[in-house]
């Protein structure tokens, strides 16, 4: 799905782009060639560029035309801190490509600090180091930190070709060209 987003028509979005990968896949690296810049990031994984909390990113804002944020955000406590230092680390008119397990039938995120042991999460949130089930509020997280919010669905045929779960989204957080300073 990521595919379909990052490179539509054999178009590469990140071509020419300083981007920033938080907790990196291998299988997406090919997407990045052509990046004028890539570096990643993850405070456990060995190799990475940089080891930061991404509620707190020790970089100057303005240094990245994207960020891509594969299932990251259900395992930060504070998502919220989190977007908002996406957003602030971007260049204005930069992106960040975000995905995350959505329930859209429900209206709210679930999430509940009790639940806090590995097998509750397991029970609760389908793997025990999530946090939370997002719901269709999702949206108003992604914007609340500043973004304009595209959302990419998936034709059918594209579900159908490329075998990908129907109903699944990339959410795409534009910072805006001109940030008010």
């Amino acid at each position: 799905m990521l595919a379909l987003y990052l490179a539509p028509e054999g178009r590469n979005r990140l071509a020419g782009k300083r981007v920033l990968h938080v907790s990196p896949e291998s299988i997406l690296e090919r997407f990045v060639q052509g990046a004028a810049s890539y570096e990643t990031s993850d405070p456990e994984l060995p190799g990475m560029d940089h080891r930061f909390d991404i509620t707190a990113i020790p970089i100057e804002g303005g240094g990245y035309d994207a960020v891509l944020c594969n299932h990251v955000l259900e395992h930060i406590p504070n998502d919220r801190a989190a977007l908002s230092e996406l957003h602030r680390i971007l260049a204005p008119g930069g992106l960040a490509v975000i995905t995350l397990p959505v329930i859209e039938g429900w209206e709210t995120t679930y999430e509940d600090p009790a639940i806090d042991t590995p097998e509750l999460r397991e029970l609760y949130f389908g793997r025990h180091d999530h946090v939370r089930y997002y719901g269709r509020d999702i949206r108003d997280r992604i914007r609340e930190a500043g973004f304009d919010l595209e959302v990419f669905q998936p034709s059918p045929r594209q579900c159908v070709e490329h075998a990908i779960t129907r109903g699944h989204s990339v959410f795409v957080g534009h910072k805006a060209p001109q940030e008010d300073r």
